[in-house]
């Protein structure tokens, strides 16, 4: 996830920075949970609620949308991810 999209949705929590933190390290930087709970002091579980968190604020869609799910082949997720974000301006 980049950057931007990762502020924008976290901006809709209440989470505390530590755990925007813990979340962002897995989501941005693409850590794994274990080795982002263990950077943080948080436990594994944890970071997977705040993650997972975050991932649902980013599956919502907008009002007279339509929510579409696909499997790529390997190597074209990011594509698809991006050609979509071109389709929601």
């Amino acid at each position: 996830m980049k950057l931007e999209k990762f502020n924008e949705l976290a901006s809709q929590t209440r989470m505390q920075s530590r755990s925007k933190e813990g979340a962002r390290l897995v989501l941005v930087e693409g850590l794994s949970i274990t080795e982002a709970a263990k950077q943080m002091g948080f436990s594994q579980q944890r970071v997977s609620y705040l993650v997972k968190r975050l991932k649902d604020l980013d599956r919502e869609c907008p009002e007279g949308y339509e929510q579409v799910t696909v499997c790529v082949a390997p190597g074209n997720g990011q594509k698809v991810r991006d050609f979509a974000e071109t389709l929601k301006k």
